[in-house]
């Protein structure tokens, strides 16, 4: 979880511009696993994993903004947490712009995902250059 709302704290336009990807990607992976009959259980599992991680990722993006807000007054993660998810509940009652900012909430958790690589879960690519890998957060 800290991984992610860093990301998103640090690099927001970036994490936004990997989110807009990481979507249409999704969409297009799901699309081409439905083709076949054997794709169908993976993209449906695909599918929930996605939504489950775009959850955290949102929670992620909430924490960050309540972090923004009360980090000088309290350090506690889960009042930052409820801080983000009551001002996006209060601005999401305004017609046009409640719609475009949860937009914007939801992109920026894929993208933190996508940042992060699943939050750590996808070990990073071989380096060809040495044939090592780079090293991982917590790796002894």
């Amino acid at each position: 979880m800290t991984s992610l709302r860093n990301e998103v704290t640090l690099r927001p336009m970036r994490t936004f511009a990997l989110g807009v990807v990481g979507s249409i990607g999704v969409v297009v992976v799901t699309g081409l696993l439905c083709v076949t009959v054997i794709g169908i259980p993976v993209a449906v599992v695909g599918v929930l994993a996605a939504f489950f991680g775009a959850l955290a990722g949102v929670c992620a993006a909430l924490e960050a903004l309540g972090s923004a807000l009360f980090s000088r007054w309290t350090g506690n993660p889960y009042l930052h947490l409820g801080a983000g998810c009551a001002l996006l509940l209060l601005l999401s009652f305004i017609p046009q712009l409640g719609a475009w900012l949860t937009v914007i909430v939801v992109v920026l958790g894929i993208g933190s995902l996508v940042a992060t690589r699943a939050a750590g879960f996808i070990p990073p690519r071989n380096n060809l250059s040495t044939g090592t890998a780079q090293p991982t957060v917590g790796a002894v």
